[in-house]
């Protein structure tokens, strides 16, 4: 899973979680799991192939976690490039978070590669309870225009929320630092 909880020297951000997002309606049952009851078989003979297998999984899984690296370098980067920008939006309206969007393609190959397709700052908000004002169910769950890759490549949305660094120490000295978001 590639690390969206980058930096830089003012500013930090982290993927949106679950519980700050309006809640998606469900359907349907959960997994079966008939196969542990299915007769023996099948099981062992992957299980006899499965020591060969591991060294080439094992070259696979280092490059794929090198890819990823670069991707979390990449918003790194962005984060940093864009700075005084974010802050400039977040002093204009008097917010202390922000809201961004971050694209990327995973191609479904022998090994998975990641591309960056960019990163957009969404908007601002006054906390982190606020986010719903810009990631609304129309705009996470709806329609959309997205651009079609081709050979089984999948397009990739993470959201990321930030705010500035903040130096907290004892007794209104600094002295220990603290990274707060929201």
């Amino acid at each position: 899973m590639v690390d969206f909880s980058v930096s830089s020297p003012a500013l930090q951000m982290e993927p949106v979680k679950q519980t700050d997002l309006p809640p998606i309606k469900r359907a349907g049952r959960g997994p079966s799991y008939d196969y542990f009851s299915w007769p023996q078989g099948p099981r062992e003979y992957a299980a006899r192939n499965q020591a060969a297998g591991a060294f080439a999984s094992g070259i696979r899984s280092l490059a794929e976690k090198a890819n990823e690296m670069s991707l979390t370098h990449w918003l790194q980067v962005w984060l940093r490039n864009n700075e005084p920008h974010i802050i400039r939006e977040m002093d204009i309206n008097h917010h202390s978070v922000f809201v961004a969007q971050f694209n990327y393609t995973v191609t479904d190959g022998e090994v998975r590669t990641y591309m960056v397709r960019g990163a957009y700052l969404l908007g601002t908000v006054t906390s982190r309870a606020d986010i719903g004002k810009i990631l609304t169910p129309e705009a996470l769950y709806g329609p959309s225009m997205r651009e079609t890759v081709p050979n089984g490549t999948l397009y990739q949305i993470a959201y990321l929320v930030g705010g500035r660094k903040q130096v907290v120490g004892s007794a209104g000295k600094t002295g220990s630092a603290s990274s707060l978001v929201g």
